[in-house]
Order: structure tokens, then sequence, then C-alpha cells
């Protein structure tokens, strides 16, 4: 800030922003109020054998980005979700007598008040029997 007080600190890697944003008032007390992650399962099974998990903000931002991560020999990758709404969706097929037990890893990166990118990485346990 203007004052000399701190506004942001941030990690990134190769241009990615990475979990761990502090964000300063400007009086310097460090923000911490910032929108979650929500998890909603859309069931239909019983017309198309699936289950479409919805991922969305608690909070109306826009600008919002949603990413999978997937872990491979010690390396996470990330694979960006189709945002649109401030939202995501992925599908999850299982067959009649089948269950999937699946952990669902997302990055979510948020736009905050300050314009600054807030990475938060969630981890869903997703559990369906048809």
């Amino acid at each position: 800030y203007k004052n000399g007080i701190l506004s942001a600190e941030y990690k990134s890697d190769k241009g990615n922003v990475l979990p761990g944003l502090k964000e300063y008032n400007k009086d310097g007390t460090l923000i911490t109020d910032y929108p979650d992650i929500k998890f909603r399962e859309i069931e239909y099974l019983s017309t198309n054998n699936r289950v479409d998990l919805e991922i969305s903000c608690s909070k109306k931002r826009s600008g919002v980005k949603f990413y999978m991560l997937n872990e491979k020999n010690g390396e996470t990758s990330r694979v960006y979700l189709i945002t649109e709404n401030d939202s995501t969706v992925r599908r999850y097929y299982v067959q009649p007598g089948q269950t999937l037990h699946k952990k669902v890893n997302i990055l979510a990166v948020i736009p905050t008040a300050l314009g600054n990118l807030l990475a938060r990485e969630y981890t869903y346990q997703l559990k369906i029997s048809n």
C-alpha cells in the first residue's frame, strides 16, 4: 500500500498460482474471510447411470477457475475444467450393481476483492452405488 504496509504475499510456479496467499488490510491485519467451495451430487442413476458432481464457489465471484489435480510419479498436474457461472460439473458413470469410490482432488483459483488470485485445494470423497 502507499503507506508502506504489505498488501499481499503469494507463491507461483511456472506462472501458476499456488496455495498460500496472504492478503493484508491497510492497517496490516491479515484477511481471513474468503469464499469456500461447495460440492453437490446430482443423481441421474435411474435414467442415465450417472451422478454429476457440481463444484461451485460459496460466494458469487467472477472469474473462478477449477482444475482437476492428478498426481503421478510424485508430480502434480492440473487439468482445467470448463467453468461457467463460477461452477463446473464432473460426470461419473456407474453401471447397475456397481459401486464407485473416487477421491476427487480439485484446485479452485478464486479472484479476491483486492484483485489477487487465491488458490485452494479440496478433496471430495465420492461414493456412488447403483
